[in-house]
Formats: C-alpha cells, sequence, structure tokens
C-alpha cells in the first residue's frame, strides 16, 4: 500500500507542480535572492511601469505583468464582486490591492467598477512604489 500512496504522490508532482520551490544550497538569504529571478527584479518593474503608462495614456487598454493589450478584457467575477459588496454596504468599497503593480487591476475594469470604489490602494515592493510616484494619477 505505501508504494501506492508514494507512486500517487509522485504522479501528482509531475501532472501539477508546485508553484513555489526551493531548490540549493545557499549560505544565506542574499546568496539565494541573487541567484532567483522574480518580481524583484528592476526590467519587471520597469516594465510593468511601462505597461502601466501605455494604459494611463490610453494607448493600450490594459496591461497585465508588464505587457500590454489593445483590446479591452474585463475580469467580470471582479466587476461582480465589486458590485455585490457595494451593494451589500450600500457606499463605495475601499479595496486594498496586494501586489497589485501599478494598479492594473483597477485601469483593466474601472470602466465598470469607478463608480463602486472609494479608493483603490496597491500594496507593493519598494521598487515599484518608487516608479508608481512617477506615474500620472488615475482619475476614477
Amino acid at each position: 500500500m505505501k508504494s501506492a500512496i508514494q507512486y500517487a504522490k509522485k504522479l501528482r508532482r509531475i501532472i501539477r507542480p508546485p508553484a513555489v520551490e526551493w531548490r540549493g544550497d545557499y549560505s544565506s538569504w542574499a546568496a539565494a535572492s541573487e541567484a532567483s529571478s522574480g518580481y524583484s527584479k528592476s526590467n519587471i518593474a520597469e516594465n510593468a511601469f511601462l505597461a502601466a503608462s501605455d494604459v494611463i495614456q490610453g494607448r493600450a487598454a490594459y496591461c497585465r505583468d508588464g505587457m500590454t493589450f489593445q483590446k479591452s478584457e474585463f475580469n467580470w467575477p471582479l466587476i461582480a464582486c465589486s458590485q455585490a459588496v457595494h451593494r451589500t454596504l450600500n457606499r463605495p468599497i475601499r479595496v486594498i490591492d496586494y501586489g497589485g503593480a501599478f494598479g492594473d487591476s483597477y485601469l483593466q475594469n474601472r470602466e465598470f467598477i469607478k463608480e463602486l470604489v472609494e479608493f483603490w490602494r496597491v500594496i507593493e515592493q519598494p521598487s515599484m512604489v518608487d516608479r508608481a510616484k512617477e506615474l500620472p494619477l488615475v482619475e476614477r
């Protein structure tokens, strides 16, 4: 029986690998961080900044992960949830968007949610916050 369970676990890892994986023998967090890639890398923040700038200035419909899109595509679950919360509270909603880059979700869906939202705040890494201060304010 034990071998069947081990086989099933191994098969699961092959079919659906873990979203986060730790490998390697590093002497410190700094050494591991230097060997890794991710959203803390400066080019990621720069690409996301440029994409958000294009959306704010009307050169793109929306952006996600530093990529721009010319045709609007809305996040209907987000819009429906925002409407439901607004209706339940009977007042404008306040959104805290963790890891929301430059407010990409708001920018993408603002056509439908701008009247529902009192404020949309993004919690981000310092490199993203520094660049966000350079963007023009978005009118609601």
